[in-house]
């Protein structure tokens, strides 16, 4: 896959040579721009890390989500491109996968509040594929997250009651990461698998496992074999094992943890 920071200096250079003007991005900066021109600059100290902290983001960045996605991020997958990102930035793009973060950290754990404030900027283009692809992004960075799983849980499922489109953005982010297990460090594959359990069961068990039919015919120890085998154990004891079997196509039955069995007292 293409270097990230490459990508990222590639992108400023087209930005500052378009007089540095984001057009998709919401300028929120706008709003404070007087004050700021009135501060006078401050000297930092120089501060020596600890850590190589280029060859250690150099590791954990092989092994994260960060390099499964192009600038684009799901925006420019096929299937969900729109005519409107033609000419949007790839620094437009950056920008906006940036501000979701912030609002992530800033509004948790008031879940409600970061849904509706995703949602609020005007956008040219698919803002809740940039969400989607933002939030799963945080919620699996290396070595851990800012903010706790639960709080990505529960946002995303604000989404869906806010905007339909971000179930089938949330689809397809989960199966291009499914596609890309083996680029992805093996916590990251099983907190995928245990994030999708939990949201899977918030909406009666419904998934597209029809897209992982084909996982069945790979070898048990392959990392797609694994995960899906993971996600299907997870989702199963979210609810009763009837209910989701019945979820469940044939094809992915050899997958499918046994039924629990009862015990005598």
């Amino acid at each position: 896959p293409p270097d990230l920071l490459s990508e990222v200096w590639e992108a400023v250079r087209d930005m500052a040579g378009k007089a540095w003007a984001l057009t998709a991005a919401p300028r929120s900066a706008a709003l404070v721009s007087e004050d700021l021109a009135t501060v006078a600059p401050v000297e930092a100290e120089t501060v020596t890390p600890l850590l190589d902290a280029t060859s250690l983001a150099a590791a954990l960045m092989t092994r994260s989500p960060l390099r499964i996605f192009g600038p684009g991020g799901l925006s420019g997958v096929k299937g969900l491109k729109a005519a409107q990102l033609e000419d949007v930035a790839a620094a437009d793009l950056y920008a906006v996968r940036d501000m979701c973060w912030d609002v992530l950290i800033t509004f948790q754990p008031l879940h409600d509040v970061a849904a509706h404030e995703l949602l609020a900027p005007p956008s040219a283009f698919p803002w809740s594929a940039l969400i989607v692809e933002a939030a799963l992004m945080q919620m699996l960075a290396l070595p851990e997250p800012p903010v706790h799983e639960s709080h990505h849980l529960t946002v995303l499922l604000d989404l869906c009651d806010l905007d339909e489109s971000v179930g089938a953005a949330i689809g397809l982010c989960a199966t291009i990461l499914s596609n890309h297990l083996l680029e992805l460090d093996v916590d990251v594959a099983e907190r995928l698998a245990a994030w999708l359990a939990m949201h899977i069961s918030n909406f009666s068990f419904a998934w597209i496992w029809e897209r992982w039919a084909k996982v069945a015919d790979l070898p048990r120890n392959h990392p797609r074999h694994r995960f899906v085998r993971l996600a299907l154990a997870k989702t199963f004891t979210l609810g009763f094992h009837d209910r989701v079997r019945a979820t469940v196509p044939d094809s992915l039955e050899d997958l499918i943890p046994p039924p629990p069995r009862a015990t005598s007292m």
